[in-house]
């Protein structure tokens, strides 16, 4: 009788410790969907930098507005194989870098024929052209090399999050 009694208090701790956890853990954080993009149609762009990639996802700032960040994935195929630079276009503004944006193939046997996959994240602050209510993102980019190169962009997801 005494061990029965020993394991509900035990059973009943736990469950208190679970509650507790679970009381104090961070809510599950979803994202509106004009905040998401996700694309699965091939796409080909050709043409040096800085080209609109017509991948474009909205986030409401509010009446004090708050730094975003935007993460774009892509698997992609540069042909021929050399530099293209990436940025986001803010409310339909110039191509700008708010972070790293650039790829370059390797010129290694097969790199010119297959998917790779890459990931980006901007980061862009009040003072950078934020304001209050909707606000654009566009990604954009082209070849630093030639006019003529081109990158097919495969799968892609764009994504902006604000901060709380």
């Amino acid at each position: 009788m005494k061990n029965g009694v020993t394991n509900l208090k035990r059973e009943i701790l736990c469950l208190t410790i679970v509650g507790l956890v679970a009381a104090f853990a961070p809510a599950a954080y979803a994202v509106p969907a004009q905040q998401v993009l996700r694309t699965m149609n091939p796409q080909i762009i050709t043409g040096g930098c800085c080209s609109n990639f017509n991948l474009t996802v909205t986030a409401t700032e509010p009446a004090k507005v708050v730094p975003v960040v935007v993460t774009w994935s892509t698997d992609f195929v540069l042909n021929p194989l050399k530099f293209f630079a990436f940025g986001i276009s803010l409310n339909g503004g110039p191509c700008q870098g708010f972070g790293g944006g650039s790829l370059e193939e390797p010129l290694m046997a097969g790199s010119g024929d297959q998917f790779n996959t890459r990931m980006f994240q901007f980061v862009i602050h009040a003072n950078e052209g934020l304001h209050p209510g909707n606000n654009t993102f566009t990604v954009c980019g082209g070849s630093v090399s030639a006019p003529t190169d081109t990158i097919e962009l495969g799968a892609n997801v764009l994504e902006v999050r604000m901060s709380k």
